[in-house]
């Protein structure tokens, strides 16, 4: 397989290899930061508004309505199935059990930007805690470069908050790799 690609000479057909190398492979130079780097606050309530519109208390914090729709889906085959209050302890939890730690790990691997970011508007989390939450996770969610740990799923969701490029360390072609995953 090949593929065109642009550089500062033109454009030029890519190998296989080259391909999968910039756009298929874990990305080797996404990093989550460690948490105290992210913001540990929740929104203010004119983001609420902006954000979620006529949200309705009931709906926040460990009821949130966006984690109780999302675990839904996403933990339909599950034994037991998990609440959203499950997960709102999850995410704080200094020393999650496993349960709680593929909870996390279920997020990670199925919420999208906007899921996230209504999440964390419906105060189901901060990002500190849920970046916390995330390093404690098993599997490949975050990589760490240096240790050769597997490919992030959601180190790519903060590659997808505005200032996350500059939160995470990558280069602009990692970047593109994770907003397409």
């Amino acid at each position: 397989m090949t593929a065109p690609a642009t550089t500062d000479r033109g454009t030029r057909t890519l190998s296989q290899g080259e391909y999968r190398a910039a756009w298929e492979d874990p990305f080797p130079t996404c990093t989550l930061r460690p948490p105290e780097e992210f913001p540990d606050h929740y929104p203010s309530e004119e983001e609420v508004r902006r954000l979620r519109p006529g949200l309705q208390p009931s709906d926040t914090g460990p009821d949130s309505a966006t984690v109780r729709s999302l675990l839904v889906k996403s933990c339909a085959g599950w034994h037991e199935h998990p609440s959203c209050r499950e997960f709102y302890d999850a995410v704080r939890a200094t020393a999650p059990t496993s349960r709680q730690q593929h909870l996390v790990y279920t997020w990670a691997s199925e919420a999208g930007i906007a899921e996230i970011i209504v999440a964390w508007a419906e105060r189901a989390y901060t990002l500190r805690q849920l970046v916390a939450a995330l390093h404690r996770a098993p599997g490949p969610l975050v990589r760490d470069a240096d240790a050769g740990a597997g490919g992030p799923t959601l180190g790519a969701l903060l590659l997808r908050v505005p200032c996350a490029g500059a939160i995470i360390g990558t280069s602009q072609r990692r970047q593109a790799t994770c907003l397409r995953r």
